[in-house]
């Protein structure tokens, strides 16, 4: 009995510490301490209890490099303080990366990949090498001095190349509409993107002159061309626009339940413009969320995030679960 009371009071404890990092992360303004004491799950007693608990709290966040800021209320006024942590020192910033740190951070990805059947390792290479300076064609001549297979549809780097040279290029592509046949396309091509483990090239088709995107698996028989002279395209104008047909439709307000266990550093919390605490979960509040993307989020992260709302997107990932399970069963 006493080993799991004492248990207990560790699980108890480590979710009001959890709590409370969450409360003073997502917060705008900082939190007085009887804010804290209403709003947090965990705190609990007589007024001097909870304070001594904070106190304990706030030294054990700080032992572990999470610094607890004292500021005032109001910023023209110093008459009342409350506690907040700043994103800008919890969070990791931005890691600009070297040429060589590129292809170091390619080639471990693909080790996990391959020992770990890893997905999230796969659409980390992507990410990385979706990048405008990414070492491609470097990576793919790595191969044979590190004894990997890397993944990668080997006409990613001709076309790579005929990006980095500005060439024309022809091939023969599948259609979608009409399974099992191929059309001869002519492109002045301008980037390559992922987009849920799918490659595809961004591309001017030069033979009525338009903007299309071209799934690299349905490419063939790739080779340079020289027979028109290469198109050069603004990237605002003509190339971002169909980048943005990548994104799914706009959901202004997604509410979502997240376990206490969930990571703080999970993009469904980053991106979260509110959370609040509750037992054992988190309500977090996304605002203007790309449709397709927080799908996509919610299905990976599995049973420890639930969708409260709205109900649209509630279906889509019950729609989503039940495709799944009739194409496993």
């Amino acid at each position: 009995m006493v080993m799991s009371g004492a248990t207990n009071e560790k699980s108890e404890k480590a979710e009001r510490l959890l709590n409370l990092t969450l409360a003073l992360l997502s917060t705008r303004i900082p939190l007085t301490k009887q804010q804290i004491f209403q709003g947090v799950a965990g705190y609990s007693g007589k007024t001097e209890a909870m304070e001594r608990m904070f106190e304990r709290d706030k030294d054990e966040l700080r032992e572990i490099g999470i610094n607890i800021h004292v500021l005032p209320i109001d910023p023209l006024f110093d008459d009342e303080l409350g506690y907040r942590i700043l994103p800008s020192e919890y969070f990791l910033p931005e890691i600009p990366l070297s040429r060589e740190e590129s292809i170091l951070l390619s080639i471990a990805a693909n080790l996990i990949r391959e020992n770990l059947q890893d997905e999230i390792s796969q659409r980390a290479l992507q990410k990385l090498l979706t990048r405008s300076d990414a070492p491609i064609d470097e990576i793919f001549d790595l191969k044979s001095q590190y004894q990997i297979q890397i993944n990668l549809n080997e006409a990613l780097l001709q076309l790579w190349k005929a990006i980095k040279n500005k060439s024309n290029i022809q091939f023969s592509y599948l259609s979608s509409s009409t399974p099992e046949v191929f059309t001869d396309r002519i492109v002045s091509p301008y980037l390559v993107t992922s987009r849920f483990t799918n490659w595809y090239l961004v591309a001017r088709d030069l033979q009525d002159k338009k903007i299309k995107t071209f799934r690299i698996n349905k490419m063939t028989n790739i080779v340079a061309s020289n027979k028109t002279e290469y198109e050069v395209s603004d990237f605002a104008t003509d190339i971002q626009p169909i980048l943005d047909k990548f994104k799914g439709d706009t959901i202004k307000k997604v509410t979502i339940r997240a376990d206490a266990q969930l990571s703080l550093d999970h993009r469904l919390i980053r991106k979260a413009s509110f959370s609040e605490s509750l037992k054992g979960s988190l309500l977090l509040t996304l605002n203007n969320v790309d449709e397709d993307e927080i799908s996509e989020m919610v299905l990976w992260t599995g049973p420890l995030v639930e969708v409260i709302a709205p109900e649209s997107l509630r279906e889509r990932i019950r729609n989503s679960l039940t495709n799944a399970l009739k194409a496993h069963s």
